[in-house]
């Protein structure tokens, strides 16, 4: 087995201390003695190398040690293996130097034991290449930060804070615009920005952040101006210094998707400040909150070229969807949007309404809708996927949309109770095939105001 898989084991499983790494090379800013080869021999190391700024092998098991603290006023560069033919990440580790023992050591587990890297002046970046893992190292640069600058980069930074030491208009840039299918992923990272012009840029990456925090306010956290597509995913990561907007939606330049997922939210943020007017960008939060509310399960916010979606208390069903203490509903708004097309591009909610059903016997789902009077199946509708019916795995796709040319009225519900408005009904009837999820994302395309309510009713 290789040893990377056996240090991504320790790395998901070992707590409170990981259990031991086999060093290839060592670094140690501390321990270096002019002539450094790498090398892991004696206790403490004989002959490290005094800087991770080395071009590493496919399958490199770097150790660096927790009091490695290493500045120089240039542009630093750490190299991995070129990504073409999907090579093993060269793995850069931050581990206890005093229980090292025959080039075997302890990896570091608190943040007090990190290693720290620095490109001290405000013209130097830090670049990381190629194929990389690294974990327990700190990194500052005077300048920006630029995550994957070859083709196909695959980055991970673990356990680490990015820091920019300047007050200039930098940028934590993610991927490379004149290349192409970047993955970088930060986890359990820290990032602190200088000054409120800095911010994330990705470009054609699929850009995960799982955890950490930012330190304070920024005009906009994701800047979203790259020509590439490219998606970003932030989740688990405390935003609440963060009062000014994740996104500028007249920055889009592309076709971009921004999710976030049980974030932090400070109070006055704004997901989107104005429109996106880009076909097909998008910005998503849910289970987002502010203040104590722990995990709220309906926040949810969409921004899109067509509108917005969002979650409203004001206006809901009676026995509709409720998370046991607050009703809510969701509305959807299109007049926040750029889109012309109405019917044929219409506002559609990216996260759908389901719910399980047992397959066998005949059923009835019903979802409720809510708008302004003598509406049409042409200004609002649900798209519905339905379990088998079959000898077969195929879902079945219904819509309740008009045909072109041909709309007709809705019919009222005269049975559901709403806070206000006009209530409307769609039901399907049908008999599974097998146990399975009843799928719907209900879709608007007037400029009234229609709030759907999320709980499907069986019968």
């Amino acid at each position: 087995m290789k040893r990377w898989l056996f240090v991504a084991i320790f790395l998901l499983f070992a707590a409170p201390s990981f259990a031991n790494v086999t060093c290839d090379y060592c670094v140690s800013s501390v321990l270096e003695d002019g002539t450094p080869a790498g090398t892991c021999t004696g206790t403490p190391w004989d002959d490290p190398y005094a800087t991770v700024m080395q071009t590493w092998a496919a399958g490199d098991i770097v150790c660096v040690a927790d009091d490695h603290d290493e500045s120089t006023a240039a542009s630093l560069t750490i190299t991995g293996p070129n990504p073409s033919g999907a090579p093993d990440p060269a793995s850069i580790i931050c581990v206890d130097v005093s229980t090292c023992t025959a080039g075997s050591c302890e990896v570091c587990d608190q943040p007090s034991e990190r290693a720290s890297v620095e490109a001290s002046t405000t013209a130097n970046s830090i670049y990381f290449v190629g194929t990389l893992f690294t974990y327990g190292i700190d990194f500052e640069t005077g300048s920006s930060f630029y995550v994957g600058f070859t083709a196909g980069t695959e980055i991970t930074i673990e356990e680490s804070i990015l820091t920019f030491d300047t007050a200039s208009a930098r940028a934590l840039n993610v991927g490379l615009s004149n290349n192409v299918g970047h993955s970088v992923t930060l986890n359990n990272v820290d990032v602190v920005f200088g000054s409120v012009g800095q911010s994330i840029i990705p470009v054609a990456v699929r850009f995960l952040w799982d955890g950490g925090s930012t330190n304070t306010n920024v005009t906009r956290l994701i800047k979203a101006t790259s020509s590439r597509l490219g998606t970003a995913i932030i989740r688990n990561v405390d935003l609440s210094q963060q009062s000014g907007n994740v996104v500028i939606g007249s920055e889009f330049a592309t076709t971009m998707q921004i999710e976030l997922m049980r974030c932090k939210f400070n109070a006055s943020v704004a997901l989107v400040s104005g429109s996106i007017d880009v076909p097909g960008a998008r910005v998503i939060a849910y289970q987002c909150q502010s203040g104590s509310v722990v995990d709220p399960p309906y926040q949810m916010e969409e921004h899109s070229y067509q509108g917005t979606v969002s979650v409203s208390t004001a206006n809901v069903r009676t026995g509709g969807a409720s998370d046991g203490t607050t009703s809510y509903a969701w509305k959807f708004d299109t007049t926040t949007g750029s889109n012309v097309l109405g019917l044929y591009e219409p506002l559609c909610s990216s996260i759908p309404i389901s719910r399980w059903v047992t397959g066998g016997s005949e059923i009835t789902a019903t979802v409720y809708a809510n708008s302004g009077a003598a509406m049409q199946d042409d200004d609002f509708w649900p798209i519905w996927s339905l379990p088998p019916v079959g000898a077969t795995s195929l879902g079945i796709r219904v819509s309740d949309r008009a045909d072109p040319g041909d709309p007709q009225n809705i019919t009222s519900d005269g049975v559901s109770s709403w806070t206000t408005g006009t209530a409307y009904k769609f039901s399907q009837t049908f008999t599974p095939a097998e146990d399975g999820q009843i799928i719907v994302w209900p879709c608007v395309a007037t400029a009234t105001a229609v709030y759907f309510d999320v709980k499907i009713d069986i019968e």
